[in-house]
């Protein structure tokens, strides 16, 4: 109890819980006396209580108090004040006491043991200075047999909630902590400008801070060859932040964490702690000189869900986390399911950055702005990222106008986690509840080639697409890719149909591609198309298509859908082929590899389709139509287009089924154009 009533009064001090000092005298002995009494019940209840010297100014309605010390019976948190003056003060009403102005100066905290999360804590505060406080005479009372390590923090909670203060100013403020273990890094941070108002009820309308500084040990691991690299186990980072702005601020839910919700509890709803956080500039260097930042931050209506991130929770999923590589089958579990608990409790609306920025001895990187919007349940609506631009180690250009990640489910993405090690294909079916879509555009990466046969190339995508949704069970219903304008190197390496535009003296390509699957419930027709690709230069080729009579039973997983092609049945298919150089350029080729003419080729060619189509006319007759066309699209090689019409009802599983390569060709009619 002696520790909590120490820490009471940290809260007392820090947040204007002055009621001690009530003044009810006129006269400097009265006065001590005064004081002495409220001593002499915190020593009562367990804790260590001076002072040295007060004095009292009745026409002024202050009291001076100098040289106090609380402490704890186990010396595991200490306060001590260097002055107190409290001016205005109104004797206590209904235990409250009210000070028109407090000011402390010299104040210094320190915590040991499990209060400090081990080793030792210590805040120095020279002055702060609180307007219009309202607080309890003696320190709230905590719940019977409240104790563990986070029950200092509790009790503060708990006095925080019973005060009022119109302002609160800190101008400076440090902190160091210095952990138990042998040699380890203590973490510093010193505020400037700290000011709140309108604090009442737990609730904190505004904070402001003008700039924190920090260092602490450094995670960074040390590079071969970069000077000023801290050693081995002593490795610090520092950075600072300035420019915080914080409004509406509840403390509540955090009380309501670390009391922890009672056995059975029904779940509870998200509570705001935040209404809205910006700051102004962020940065950090770390030992081995590398530096990161950004400009601005923003967070926008933050709410938690106390029921979610109980305190022993958090415990239990810390001791796991310690154990990394050495977790069992059940305990990985229990990690698992522990994560998707606490991701289902933390909820905001917005939180962006602008002007991240990294850089290390070999690698740059700048982005212009990240955001995320909506997340809540361990569901993110929306990831945004614009303005990529940076190296890689060997300063070639990496970039992205824009990458954006479409309904993340964390919580799914834990589940994927179970089976990380050896995923199976059924198991990766469940990356469809993982995003529903991903977008990108003006991408460039380094490219090397098949081999290293392009070295210090660069690839780039001009825009891509893949979305998808409607999911029934493991499968989705709409399935959309789109790739544009995917440009790199080439080489004869990377073979056909590389090989003929590499052997013309063509060293990059471009290319293009599409698919779009879609699934009519009413109808049972699942469309197939446009489905493409495009090679600037060489060629284009589209499909359009689809099948029918496909149950909405067979999206419920991989056994169902397979399960139910016997139903499906083949619908209408069109194949567009376009020739944009490529039969040209592999007619000159093979024309000059055998020593004869393209013409010769060509008729090579048309006699060869003859043979084969004499072949296939035995099982469709439709086929000599469709040779006719082919030949008539090698004597002038434009646009070629085939389709083939499925007779009715006719199923497609025995299609693939046939013993004879070519025996589903009797199921369809068959036409071809050849034109420009």
């Amino acid at each position: 109890m002696g520790k909590k009533l120490a820490i009471g009064l940290v809260a007392v001090v820090l947040l204007g819980i002055a009621g001690y000092f009530g003044v009810r005298a006129v006269g400097e002995r009265s006065a001590r006396a005064e004081v002495e009494r409220a001593f002499e019940e915190i020593r009562r209840r367990g804790a260590t209580a001076r002072f040295a010297e007060a004095s009292v100014d009745p026409a002024a309605r202050a009291i001076v108090l100098t040289g106090i010390e609380v402490g704890a019976a186990d010396a595991g948190a200490t306060v001590r004040i260097g002055r107190l003056t409290a001016t205005g003060a109104q004797p206590p009403r209904d235990n409250y006491a009210e000070a028109e102005a407090l000011d402390l100066e010299g104040v210094e905290i320190t915590l040991t043991g499990s209060a400090a999360f081990g080793g030792t804590l210590v805040y120095a505060i020279p002055k702060v200075m609180i307007d219009r406080y309202r607080g309890p005479v003696v320190p709230v009372a905590a719940p019977a047999g409240e104790a563990g390590p986070f029950g200092a923090a509790r009790f503060a909670l708990r006095q925080f909630a019973a005060t009022s203060a119109a302002k609160i100013t800190i101008p400076a403020m440090t902190l160091r902590h210095q952990p138990a273990a042998a040699g380890a890094v203590p973490i510093e941070a010193t505020y400037e400008g700290i000011a709140a108002e309108q604090v009442a009820a737990g609730k904190v309308r505004s904070l402001l801070i003008d700039k924190l500084a920090f260092s602490g040990p450094d995670e960074v691991p040390a590079r071969d060859g970069l000077g000023g690299a801290a050693p081995a186990g002593g490795a610090r980072q520092a950075g600072e932040l300035s420019g915080i702005v914080a409004a509406r601020i509840d403390t509540a839910p955090f009380l309501a964490v670390l009391a922890g919700a009672a056995p059975g509890a029904a779940p509870d709803d998200y509570q705001a702690i935040y209404g809205k956080v910006v700051t102004g500039p962020y940065k950090v260097r770390h030992h081995d000189g590398s530096t990161a930042g950004a400009d601005s931050l923003l967070l926008e209506h933050v709410g938690i869900k106390p029921s979610a991130i109980a305190l022993d929770r958090l415990l239990e999923l810390d001791a796991l986390s310690r154990k990394g590589p050495d977790l069992s089958v059940a305990e990985l579990g229990e990690l698992v399911e522990e994560t998707r608990r606490i991701i289902d409790g933390l909820a905001f609306r917005t939180f962006s950055m602008t002007g991240l920025t990294a850089a290390s001895a070999d690698e740059k990187l700048r982005i212009a702005a990240v955001r995320l919007d909506g997340f809540a349940a361990g569901v993110l609506d929306t990831f945004e990222l614009e303005g990529l631009d940076g190296t890689d180690a060997d300063k070639r250009a990496v970039k992205a106008g824009q990458l954006v990640v479409r309904r993340l489910d964390l919580k799914a993405l834990a589940d994927l986690a179970r089976d990380a090690d050896a995923p199976t294909p059924v198991g990766l079916l469940g990356l469809f509840k993982v995003v529903s879509g991903i977008e990108a555009s003006a991408i460039e990466v380094p490219y090397d080639g098949e081999n290293g046969s392009a070295p210090g190339q660069a690839l780039r995508i001009g825009a891509l697409t893949l979305g998808w949704g409607s999911v029934l069970g493991e499968l989705p219903t709409t399935v959309r890719f789109e790739m544009k304008d995917v440009s790199g190197p080439i080489s004869a390496a990377d073979g056909e149909p590389f090989v003929y535009l590499a052997n013309a003296g063509i060293t990059s390509a471009t290319m293009s591609t599409a698919l779009n699957i879609a699934y009519d419930p009413a109808s049972g027709d699942l469309q197939i198309g446009p489905l493409g690709a495009r090679l600037e230069k060489a060629f284009s080729v589209s499909l359009d298509t689809s099948i029918g009579n496909v149950p909405k039973e067979a999206f419920a997983d991989a056994a169902a859908a397979f399960g139910a092609l016997g139903d499906i049945t083949a619908r209408p298919l069109k194949l567009k082929v376009e020739n944009l150089g490529l039969v040209e350029l592999m007619l000159q080729q093979l024309a000059e590899a055998a020593g004869v003419t393209p013409d010769e080729i060509r008729n090579d060619l048309a006699a060869q389709v003859d043979e084969i189509a004499a072949v296939l006319a035995q099982v469709n007759p439709d086929v000599v139509a469709v040779a006719d066309a082919v030949k008539g699209f090698l004597a002038a090689p434009r646009t070629l287009t085939i389709q083939a019409t499925p007779k009715p009802d006719t199923p497609l599983l025995p299609l693939f089924l046939a013993d004879a390569p070519f025996g589903a060709l009797s199921a369809f009619s068959l036409s071809a154009t050849a034109g420009p």
